[in-house]
């Protein structure tokens, strides 16, 4: 937060959307309009307990209600121990319009990286 504070020019982006600490960086994301997070990591956790897909899309349900929306968030992989077709069917199975998947698919990278 003080970075992003000190330097509000700097593009920050948080990776795996700063778990196991995903409330907070969803506030960072939220407060910040330089920060961002990516959803990078998620299946791999997910890969060592099968239990915890349902978990991991619950994670993305409250940060969007912390952060208030999915617009800064970033699609992102954690190749090669994740693939991009996992995680582009995870993107496509989370309960939120197509909208906002598209956000995380690419609007959110043009905007972030103009594009």
């Amino acid at each position: 937060d003080k970075l992003a504070l000190k330097r509000p020019k700097l593009k920050i982006i948080i990776a795996h959307s700063g778990y196991p600490w995903t409330r907070e960086a969803a506030a960072l994301v939220h407060k910040n309009d330089n920060v961002y997070a990516d959803i990078s990591g998620f299946l791999e956790f997910e890969k060592f307990d099968k239990a915890k897909k349902k978990h991991f899309t619950q994670i993305m349900m409250e940060m969007r209600g912390v952060a208030g929306t999915l617009k800064k968030f970033l699609f992102g992989t954690d190749y090669p121990l994740g693939t991009h077709k996992d995680y582009v069917k995870f993107v496509k199975k989370l309960p939120i319009s197509k909208d906002e998947k598209d956000f995380i698919f690419f609007k959110n990278a043009q905007k972030l990286f103009k594009l």
